[in-house]
């Protein structure tokens, strides 16, 4: 829905498109969201969530030992099977594989570290000045 604006007074000095670009974005601003703005911002929390619930880490750790373990036992069991069943076996192969690659391919929690912003920490106490530093700590006998 377009707001008509009054034709531009002669005497008043002609608007530049920027200006223009600024009271359109404030017009949309001052209305009410539309149901489809709702929808939107609704499905962005949403996937936004399950964003956050991906990159958690996970509360269970597989130790190495245990997927090395899994892989033999994985192996073996194609091993035995691809007699039978040759499908099977290398499906039981290729499980075998993925469980002994998952060693290297491993989640780990990301380090904890203060937030960046172009490359400088923004979290925590500012580290005070070099100058100030030399007067706070007591001279070394």
């Amino acid at each position: 829905m377009a707001t008509l604006t009054p034709p531009p007074d002669p005497s008043s000095p002609r608007r530049s498109r920027l200006e223009d670009e600024v009271i359109e974005i404030l017009n949309k601003t001052d209305r009410p969201p539309t149901v489809v703005d709702r929808a939107k911002a609704r499905a962005a929390e949403s996937q936004a969530t399950l964003l956050r619930e991906f990159r958690r880490p996970s509360t269970l750790q597989r130790p190495p030992l245990a997927m090395l373990a899994v892989s033999l036992v994985l192996a073996i069991a194609a091993a035995l099977v691809s007699g039978i069943a040759p499908f099977l076996g290398i499906l039981l192969g290729l499980a075998s594989f993925a469980a002994l690659a998952s060693l290297w391919f491993q989640r780990t929690p990301a380090a904890s570290s203060p937030p960046r912003w172009r490359g400088r920490d923004m979290g925590g106490r500012p580290k005070p000045a070099e100058w100030l530093e030399r007067w706070r700590t007591p001279p070394k006998p």
